[in-house]
């Protein structure tokens, strides 16, 4: 079947919502991260990998759906951290 289904952020959002208070547990503990070193550690859980999934998230997408995650640099360079408030 397929087809085009509109990309809802609020149920993205909601879904992906354990995984983004994972993520800040772990910028807690060890500060910013790679990118790709993030999305290892977040992947290692099946969940992770199953969620981001059904939603069609690709990691930096995942990353922009939360206000209070914030990414600085490019390419391989990029790093993820914890928005200012």
């Amino acid at each position: 079947r397929g087809g085009y289904v509109a990309r809802d952020d609020r149920r993205r959002r909601e879904a992906m919502r354990p995984f983004k208070e994972r993520l800040v547990q772990l910028l807690l503990e060890w500060g910013p991260l790679q990118l790709s070193g993030a999305a290892r550690l977040l992947g290692r859980d099946r969940q992770f990998k199953q969620a981001m999934s059904e939603q069609r998230l690709r990691f930096p997408t995942f990353l922009e759906l939360f206000d209070d995650l914030a990414t600085s640099g490019r390419g391989q360079q990029t790093i993820v951290g914890l928005a200012r408030r």
